[in-house]
């Protein structure tokens, strides 16, 4: 394909500086501020905390969700307590068994009588497990709000899992732990649309118009962002403050996190991660569609690519099983495919070539295999550069250039994606291509938008 003349160059979509239009960065502390701090507040905090602690007082739960609740309040309860009250609801006591003896829990032998199951699993990890079930049965989706029900508790399952693969790796003493907080992470986001659902479609319109991550918009919206929901919910729900802060806390920046207890920042830079892996994979969606880069968490907790090399595939296939253990979904065929849709999206087939600093795992490499349409012996007919920094840029372009000309296939139009920094307005290290540069964190499908006009050309 021969380069063109004139180069294309865009910012989440929207032409960079030197190209007419202006631009804005990708990133949270890069955002279009302006545009930020013309968005007004749609409600008061003291009203939306209001609604969400009156909506949980008032909240129907099913009798058995209840007793199971009720049951394990008591600091005398035990797993015969907790059996017993589960027993009353057969499609809880299928989902306790399947989750006893899936990859999350399993220790080898399978269980099949509930107080085993109880006691594999823990009593408070139950009462987690039923609270969040409890809140799913409240989360309708809705017009705006870019919420699927399926595709949201599918996005809370693979986090789980891959927050439960990150402690394996990492030899944390208390792995179930994570499952549970890979879980719940979201919730937040099922209260507000449940209490708020006007106000809440909203900020997925105006996340959305501005191509701006959910938790950049909720607060200036909502004053509060779904992370500080979930920590009132579940100080409400009488959680421990262990439990809390680790899952509250997983949008801070890493220079945040380090300010927490260590143990709750290395919690929480594993929560993070976990949820940074699971939208680049497009498993699910919390109706947060962006992608974010992995290696500041990875240095955090001294992880290399190389480490967590087989998480993405492990992941995608548990999801897959246990998905519908934990929802009791009959057919797969039910549930919709965001990787499938996307894909399909493309119009043409993609073949991409991508270059990283080196690392395995990157976002962009993650994302990329999910696009791909799965012939590894066509030509490729896309350049991906990942830039974990922008201070590398030059050396990776080059880097690509050498693979590129080696593969004999170029020049091929290129999506750079950077992941910490910016670009300046007036670098040029692809200028003599068609190309597409997109700074994180950037909507998901702001970049695949790019990578359809890039196979246009």
């Amino acid at each position: 394909m021969a380069a063109s003349r004139t180069p294309r160059s865009f910012a989440e979509g929207r032409p960079v500086a030197g190209s007419p239009g202006g631009g804005n960065g990708g990133r949270t502390d890069g955002a279009p501020t302006a545009t930020l701090e013309g968005l007004a507040p749609l409600i008061s905090e003291d009203r939306l905390t209001r609604l969400i602690h009156d909506g949980l007082d008032l909240r129907p739960l099913r009798p058995t969700l209840n007793n199971v609740l009720a049951a394990t309040s008591n600091v005398h309860c035990c797993a015969d307590d907790v059996a017993r009250a589960v027993a009353q609801d057969q499609v809880l006591s299928i989902r306790l068994l399947r989750l006893a003896n899936s990859s999350a829990y399993s220790r080898g032998r399978s269980v099949d009588c509930l107080k085993e199951a109880i006691q594999r699993i823990g009593i408070h990890e139950v009462r987690s497990l039923v609270t969040t079930l409890a809140l799913a049965e409240q989360c309708q989706g809705g017009p705006g709000s870019g919420l699927d029900p399926r595709l949201f508790w599918e996005h809370s399952v693979a986090c789980g899992l891959a927050a439960s693969a990150l402690a394996k790796l990492r030899r944390c003493p208390d792995v179930d732990q994570f499952f549970l907080w890979g879980l719940l992470h979201d919730v937040g986001r099922v209260i507000l649309l449940e209490r708020v659902p006007e106000e809440y479609a909203e900020v997925c319109e105006r996340a959305q118009e501005l191509e701006l991550p959910l938790e950049v918009v909720e607060p200036r919206l909502l004053h509060l962002d779904h992370c500080d929901v979930l920590d009132h919910v579940l100080r409400h729900w009488q959680f421990p403050t262990e439990f809390i802060t680790p899952v509250a806390s997983h949008h801070r920046s890493v220079a945040g996190m380090r300010r927490l207890r260590p143990a709750d920042a290395d919690r929480a830079a594993t929560i993070a991660l976990a949820d940074r892996i699971v939208h680049a994979l497009l498993l699910g969606s919390s109706g947060n569609d962006a992608l974010y880069p992995l290696e500041p968490l990875l240095d955090h907790l001294g992880l290399s690519g190389n480490a967590v090399g087989a998480i993405p595939d492990d992941i995608t296939e548990e999801t897959k099983n246990l998905k519908y253990a934990m929802l009791a979904r009959a057919h797969e065929d039910e549930w919709p495919n965001v990787a499938a849709d996307l894909r399909a999206s493309l119009g043409v087939p993609l073949h991409p070539m991508v270059v990283g600093p080196g690392t395995v795992v990157n976002p962009c490499q993650m994302l990329a295999s999910r696009l791909a349409a799965g012939q590894t012996d066509t030509a490729p007919n896309l350049g991906i550069i990942w830039m974990a920094d922008a201070k590398a840029a030059d050396s990776l372009v080059a880097r690509y250039e050498l693979v590129e000309n080696e593969a004999g296939c170029g020049p091929l139009p290129v999506l750079a994606v950077c992941g910490t920094g910016r670009l300046h307005e007036t670098w040029s290290g692809l200028q003599h291509r068609p190309h597409v540069v997109l700074h994180c964190p950037v909507r998901i499908r702001t970049l695949v938008g790019s990578v359809r006009h890039l196979l246009s050309l």
